[in-house]
């Protein structure tokens, strides 16, 4: 039996049983702030069928786990995840979050 997939529009943090396929649009290891030389989580772009996209992070709980078996601009089926809002104020390695005053606040998955 196939798993009924979501869209990345719908996001929410009051749903627990999300199934996305996306694709992995760019990925990159983001630094501890304290420790460069150590990774603090790995940060992605992820894009689903309706062209919505999303900043997502892989926690260093789960690194090892992940790191060597990403590719980018290959989709992935997501599920078994944790959804939460970003800050409002957060800054990340692309910038304020979100880029203009009144945008859409953004997920992070």
């Amino acid at each position: 039996m196939a798993l009924a997939t979501d869209f990345l529009e719908d996001v929410g943090s009051k749903k627990l049983d999300w199934c996305f396929n996306v694709y992995l649009i760019r990925f990159w290891e983001e630094p501890d702030k304290n420790n460069e030389e150590k990774i603090n989580s790995i940060d992605m772009v992820i894009q689903d069928i309706k062209s919505t996209r999303v900043q997502g992070s892989i926690p260093d709980s789960l690194f090892k786990q992940w790191r060597g078996k990403l590719e980018e601009f290959k989709m992935y089926t997501m599920s078994n995840f944790i959804v939460a809002d970003r800050a409002v104020n957060w800054i990340g390695p692309i910038g304020p979050w979100p880029h203009k005053k009144g945008a859409k606040q953004e997920k992070a998955l």
